[in-house]
């Protein structure tokens, strides 16, 4: 059930499963060693149309919430959280972060975007609560046991839950370029490609611990 702009009522059926989830996710996350962190509710716009690494693309600008904020005494303009990968590579590349070699972070947040809604078949402003994996490394071994891992906690969390998804390859070609830079030979790119699609999670945690445990 939704309010006039999106905003869901969540009564306590819903909420407990969400918490299930969370602490399961957070438990699993911890195992890898990623660490929690909480991305802020609102930012100024500079952060997300600012400079490099991540940026918000502009055509991205009708999909948050757009509103006047307060930022260190002065007016500007600000958006609610649309995403978390925005502000952390933010965070990553401020100067506090930038002798530390690698970052691993998990998050489970609400967001808010502009999305369809089946109810009135028209867009409309939405939030939702949406798991997110970051990942940032300055030496290639460690991003590449990183990318494993990212894959591992998603099987494992699939497995946890029983689930089935709905997994689509929008982009088949672009997945497969990021496995080869990372090092995954052409076997390995089809194994995991493969067992994604046909969505057998245990064969493909086996796979990856196989891959992980041959190159550390």
């Amino acid at each position: 059930m939704y309010n006039s702009i999106g905003f869901p009522f969540r009564f306590i059926e819903e909420i407990e499963r969400r918490r299930k989830l969370q602490s399961q996710f957070s438990n699993i996350c911890k195992k890898y060693g990623f660490e929690e962190i909480e991305i802020p509710i609102i930012c100024p716009f500079k952060e997300i149309f600012g400079h490099p690494p991540l940026p918000l693309r502009y055509e991205d600008i009708f999909r948050v919430f757009q509103g006047n904020i307060f930022y260190n005494n002065k007016q500007t303009r600000g958006t609610v959280r649309y995403e978390g990968t925005t502000p952390i590579a933010s965070l990553v590349s401020s100067w506090g972060f930038r002798r530390k070699t690698s970052y691993s972070y998990h998050y489970f947040q609400e967001m808010i975007r502009l999305e369809n809604c089946d109810e009135c078949n028209e867009k409309k402003q939405k939030a939702f609560f949406q798991i997110g994996l970051e990942t940032f490394s300055k030496k290639y071994e460690h991003h590449l046991k990183r990318t494993i891992d990212v894959i591992s906690i998603m099987s494992e969390l699939f497995s946890f839950l029983d689930l089935k998804p709905k997994i689509r390859f929008s982009h088949v070609s672009l997945f497969e370029k990021n496995l080869l830079k990372n090092g995954f030979d052409v076997i390995e790119r089809r194994k995991i490609i493969s067992f994604l699609e046909k969505k057998d999670f245990v064969k493909l945690h086996f796979t990856l611990r196989k891959m992980k445990s041959q190159r550390w």
